[in-house]
């Protein structure tokens, strides 16, 4: 039979091999059943006998599933990103901006400030940009922000 020395390498082990798991796998699964193997390892550690340690394993587990899994769930909602989900230029379609800097005539580039960032930008229907003016973002072709005017 192991020894106690033993037995808390081995949950430790076990533990350790459940979070490389959980690493590859994010499911909360691995990572609940690693925290019910770190119970098993403090049991051990205290001298609990192999009997003990299964059922504080267990407990512990069942625990672990209970509060891991929604915080998981939860954080990997946080990371992931759904199909309806935009990001780079998509994202700045219908935002507004001040104009910094206009163009000369209709079709030459001025400036746009939107967050404290300066996008390049022209107008969608032709019309002159002035300084100062609002506008919102209606599309983007390469990377030149298509604006309109807002109405105040």
């Amino acid at each position: 039979m192991m020894d106690e020395i033993t037995m808390w390498m081995l949950w430790l082990a076990v533990a350790v091999i459940l979070v490389i798991v959980e690493i590859f796998t994010s499911s909360a699964i691995a990572l609940g059943m690693a925290v019910g193997a770190v119970g098993a390892f403090v049991a051990a550690l205290v001298g609990a006998s192999l009997e003990v340690q299964l059922i504080v394993l267990a407990v512990s587990m069942v625990a672990g599933l209970i509060i891991v899994t929604p915080l998981m769930r939860r954080y990997n909602g946080l990371i992931k990103s759904d199909t309806e989900s935009v990001s780079n230029m998509d994202a700045l379609i219908g935002r507004m901006g001040t104009v910094v800097i206009s163009g000369d005539d209709p079709y030459d580039f001025g400036r746009m400030k939107i967050d404290g960032d300066r996008w390049q930008v022209r107008s969608s229907d032709g019309s002159r940009l002035s300084d100062g003016q609002r506008v919102e973002v209606c599309g983007y072709e390469s990377i030149v922000l298509l604006v309109k005017p807002v109405n105040k």
